[in-house]
Formats: structure tokens, C-alpha cells, sequence
């Protein structure tokens, strides 16, 4: 039998082992190793058999992982660095969604309930994240209250699970100040999905690039010969809002890591007499040489300040900010006449 039927029966029955795997059965996966072997291949040629399990979880899920040990993420810690930038901007941003996510970050803000400042930087990218229920707490800190957020399907279909927004017991109380999410394309996993879950809320804001766009849940499943497999078992459907699946979730605001800023003025130290520049001038210069390097950063900083000068709690960034309950435009208030 020549190379090219060995692939075809190779294929084929390790398309059937892994589709019955990914069902939940679990079967051997070598089965496509011993049955090139009763096929007369040995020496080099048990290397098609590799090939073919890499090729099919390919096909299945381009993200899937075969391997000797179960596949863990680069880091479990959650939180990559909590501060306060100048100015009283919030700044904490986030390796991934990992146990005690929700607990940490929400520990942070209520360190800073009496003292938020302009509002939240919290920054998603490059994070990733397999807890995916630490996503409900998550989310529950920041939109307050338990509102349906997303469904999980199985690979048929068929409604797993419903997932609310649930507030951990240290989420914060009280009135929530503007909250800016910055995202790339290597925000992935739970984080996305977090995302996917404060975009379009009120008093919140995406700033960045696109998400990675991968909806699935992943399950590490032992096979019968000792391998772990990592692969999509579940997919993620929003509740409400588009999908990100293929697209990724959408910023509000775009914005190049790469691009430049258009300005890099920072105020003087002292005024045109001479004179100290107020304590607030003095925090934004440092706030600007903080940032002077982060474009998104630097964008989402600035349009925390922006709505603090105008007086604008974090209603002003959603959607119909500027509109009344009705939809249509406010009417600018008429001077008193002093009659």
C-alpha cells in the first residue's frame, strides 16, 4: 500500500478517534499509530502518524494542544500591576482571568472607593485566562448589579449554561466612576470575553484594536495513552450584542500601538511670570511623561481627564451620552434672566 493510501486510513480513523474524543468518549488517539503499523509503516514513516493527529486537531481546532503533560497557562497570576498615575487615574492591568481574578481586582478599587479619581484603566491586552467564571464576578463588579451576559453551547448547539453578571462579596459599593478597557489582538480567552461583556454598558468605554475573535471554551481531556489534550469543547453566544467569533470584540475607539501622538507638549514648570504652576498642572505633566511612550494609554488617559473637566460621570460614555431618556438631543439649559 502506497504513501498516499496510509495517509487516507490514517486519517480516517484518527478523524474518528478524535471526533469521538471531543464527544466525551475518549478513545485512544495511537490508535492511528497502530494501525499504520498493521499497514507495514515503521522506521521514520510512524512519523505520519504524528502528522496526521497534528493535522486533524488543526482542521478541529486550530488552538488545540497534544501533549505529554496537561497544558497549563504561562502564569496564573492575575493582576500584572495595580497603580495610581498621576492625575488619580486608577491603572491596573491584568495577566489574565485566573483564579481569585475577580477578588483581587475588586480588593484594589475598594482600597480607592473615597479617591477614583478621573475613573479605571483597565488593560486586557496581551491577556488571556481559562476562568472563565471568575468572568461573572468580574464583569458583576463593574456593572453592579446580575444581568444576563452570555450562553455556553455545546459542540451541537445546544445551550450548556446561562452566565450573569454576579458581584463578588468585596465588590465595592457605591456610584462607579468611567471605566476604559484597552484591548489588542492578543487580548484572548476569558479576558475577550470580559470584553465582550462591558461593551456598549454604560460607563464604559473599549479603547485599543480588535480582540483575538476565538469564542471557544477549552477542556483538557486525558487520553487513554497518558496524553493530555487541550481543545474546544464549548463556544461562547452573548447575550446581548453581536458575537466576536472571527472578528474579535470591537473597540469604541480605535487606536495603533505604533502610531505616534499628535502632541507631545507637556506644561511648563512655572507660568509666564515666573511663578509655580498649580499642584493640578504639576500632576498632568507627570501624568504625560508616564504615558509618553503608551499611545492607547495615553488616549484613554486623556479621555478620563477630559470628561473630570467636564464635570462627566461615566454615563457620559455610553452610548446615548448625549442624549436625553428619549433619545433625542439635550437642550442647552437657557441663562437665568433674573426676572
Amino acid at each position: 500500500m502506497n504513501t498516499a493510501r496510509y495517509f487516507l486510513v490514517a486519517l480516517v480513523l484518527g478523524s474518528a478517534a478524535i471526533a469521538d474524543t471531543v464527544s466525551g468518549q475518549g478513545p485512544d488517539l495511537t490508535v492511528i499509530s497502530a494501525a499504520l503499523r498493521d499497514l507495514g509503516v515503521n522506521g521514520s514513516d510512524t512519523n505520519l502518524a504524528v502528522r496526521l493527529e497534528e493535522a486533524y486537531l488543526q482542521a478541529v481546532d486550530p488552538r488545540a494542544v497534544l501533549g505529554a503533560s496537561p497544558y497549563h497557562p504561562p502564569t496564573n497570576t492575575a493582576v500584572n500591576a495595580a497603580e495610581v498615575l498621576p492625575s488619580g487615574i486608577q491603572y491596573i492591568r491584568l495577566n489574565g482571568v485566573f483564579p481569585g481574578a475577580a477578588e483581587t481586582v475588586a480588593d484594589i478599587i475598594q482600597a480607592r472607593t473615597n479617591t477614583l479619581g478621573p475613573g479605571m484603566i483597565l488593560d486586557l491586552r496581551e491577556a488571556g485566562g481559562a476562568r472563565h467564571a471568575d468572568v461573572d464576578s468580574l464583569a458583576g463588579i463593574f456593572l453592579g448589579s446580575r444581568m444576563p451576559l452570555y450562553r455556553l453551547l455545546d459542540r451541537s448547539g445546544n445551550v450548556f449554561s446561562l452566565h450573569e453578571a454576579l458581584p463578588p462579596s468585596s465588590s465595592p459599593a457605591g456610584e462607579r466612576p468611567p471605566l476604559i478597557l484597552l484591548t489588542d489582538n492578543h487580548t484572548s480567552d476569558a479576558s475577550e470575553l470580559l470584553a465582550a461583556c462591558l461593551r456598549g454598558k454604560s460607563g464604559v468605554m473599549l479603547i485599543g484594536s480588535p480582540t483575538r475573535g476565538d469564542n471557544a471554551v477549552r477542556d483538557s481531556i486525558t487520553l487513554q495513552d497518558g496524553r493530555h489534550l487541550y481543545i474546544a469543547m464549548q463556544f461562547i453566544d452573548m447575550v446581548e450584542g453581536p458575537g466576536f467569533a472571527g472578528t474579535g470584540v470591537l473597540p469604541d475607539i480605535r487606536v495603533n500601538a505604533s502610531e505616534t501622538r499628535e502632541s507631545n507638549w507637556t506644561p511648563p514648570e512655572e507660568d509666564s511670570k515666573g511663578r509655580p504652576v498649580s499642584e493640578r498642572t504639576r500632576e498632568y505633566r507627570l501624568l504625560q511623561e508616564r504615558v509618553k511612550d503608551d499611545h492607547v494609554l495615553a488616549r484613554a488617559a486623556d479621555i478620563l481627564l477630559g470628561l473630570q473637566a467636564l464635570h462627566l460621570n461615566g454615563t457620559a460614555l455610553s452610548t446615548n451620552a448625549a442624549a436625553g431618556e428619549s433619545g433625542e438631543p439635550r437642550q442647552p439649559k437657557k441663562p437665568d434672566s433674573g426676572e
